[in-house]
């Protein structure tokens, strides 16, 4: 604490504030406000729980007196300063809304109501979920792991937090809002275009929607077959031990260095059994192909592990066409269906290559996939900037505060 309270004021500070930050204890500028339900009989409540990491309110399901039973609980108003004592030392914080008004909280999850005067609720909500916010919570929550270590009220109100005057609060809490908002509508835009591309490919593969040839004439029908007609099933082994990157499929990311999935370091002659896969090439994992762990490689050559099930296409249809084929609904539908079974399912090629697509001509299939690229980039471009918002806010966070 002495380290923290030497510092008076941050590294990133606007220009027109001068005056140095001041140490104040929690209780100073945080009142402490209780309402207690009275409980009744024919009424349904609802009541609320914090994520933790800073990721909000949610509400449980509807409950009512009987099975709440004599647990106390609270009304809860808007503009509060709320946490949850049990993971506070994991940032479990909040700020109440509008939302919030009429649900209720138990007793483990203490709210406050700033001094306007000495403390913009918006600023505290930030302070506390920068890293010396976390360790002024954890500070505050004695006792070992996980759910022993329970925030102390006495202990949080007694902690002393660097304050810079209230309107220098505001003006930090409005800039940083600001980026949240941004990051939100960043969001909000990633979501709506993944709709929008979820819809447009069921009626593109549907053939709903079709694209024509370059003289606007229709292309020809498509053609209805299986996988394993228009795939090959292959087991390139690496008997010559060629030095080539190692890769796993992940449900998330598709092909990654094995190197950033697991830290052990594969020895060369631990490779003698590994699949040579080269650009273009799929590979999946038999026992987590239903929740995604399929993907098409893009490099020029790798080695997979031998569980892998590793193929590719022919000639009649491209690698990319069948690449967004594997991403649609119905086709994720089908995989999780022809896997059914015990608990550990395991989808191998001779049942996976059963599965039923139809394809059109080559050329409208470079149509379809030039089209979905195009979604796809714009997808990408929209992540990068939530991610390089949320880093810029990350550090912010670091620099905005003491």
């Amino acid at each position: 604490m002495t380290s923290l309270l030497n510092i008076k004021s941050p590294a990133l500070r606007f220009s027109d504030f001068k005056k140095p930050y001041v140490g104040k204890p929690t209780s100073l500028f945080l009142k402490r406000i209780v309402k207690p339900v009275a409980l009744q009989d024919d009424v349904n409540y609802v009541e609320i729980g914090i994520r933790s990491h800073g990721k909000g309110i949610f509400y449980k399901p509807d409950t009512t007196k009987q099975e709440i039973g004599n647990k106390k609980v609270y009304w809860i108003e808007q503009d509060l300063f709320i946490v949850n004592i049990v993971f506070a030392w994991e940032q479990a914080i909040a700020k109440t809304t509008e939302y919030e008004v009429g649900k209720i909280a138990s007793h483990r999850f203490p709210m406050y109501k700033p001094d306007p005067e000495l403390a913009d609720l918006d600023y505290i909500r930030w302070l506390f979920l920068t890293k010396k916010g976390k360790h002024l919570l954890e500070l505050a929550s004695p006792g070992g792991a996980g759910r022993n270590k329970t925030l102390g009220q006495k202990e949080f109100e007694k902690l002393t937090v660097l304050l810079p005057h209230v309107e220098e609060q505001k003006k930090v809490s409005d800039f940083l809002n600001t980026i949240d908002k941004k990051t939100n509508l960043l969001k909000d835009n990633h979501t709506l275009l993944e709709q929008y591309k979820r819809g447009v490919m069921q009626k593109i593969f549907s053939q709903e929607i079709r694209f024509k040839d370059e003289n606007s004439n229709d292309f020809p029908n498509w053609k209805n077959c299986m996988v394993k007609d228009i795939t090959t099933n292959f087991s390139n082994r690496n008997k010559n031990l060629i030095e080539a990157p190692v890769y796993s499929v992940t449900n998330k990311k598709g092909f990654v260095l094995q190197s950033e999935q697991f830290e052990r370091k594969i020895a060369g002659e631990d490779l003698t059994g590994y699949k040579i896969v080269e650009n273009g090439d799929f590979a999946y994992n038999p026992a987590r192909i239903n929740v995604g762990s399929i993907a098409q490689f893009h490099g020029e050559k790798g080695v997979i592990s031998s569980l892998y099930v590793c193929f590719k296409t022919d000639e009649s249809v491209t690698s990319e066409f069948f690449n967004h084929w594997l991403t649609l609904d119905k086709t994720k539908s089908d995989i999780k269906r022809y896997g059914e079974g015990g608990v550990r399912v395991y989808l191998w090629y001779p049942l996976f290559s059963t599965i039923k697509i139809m394809i059109p001509c080559i050329d409208e299939q470079r149509k379809i996939s030039d089209f979905l690229d195009i979604l796809d980039n714009k997808l990408r471009f929209i992540q990068q900037q939530i991610e390089q918002t949320q880093t810029f806010k990350k550090g912010l966070l670091q620099q905005m505060f003491v």
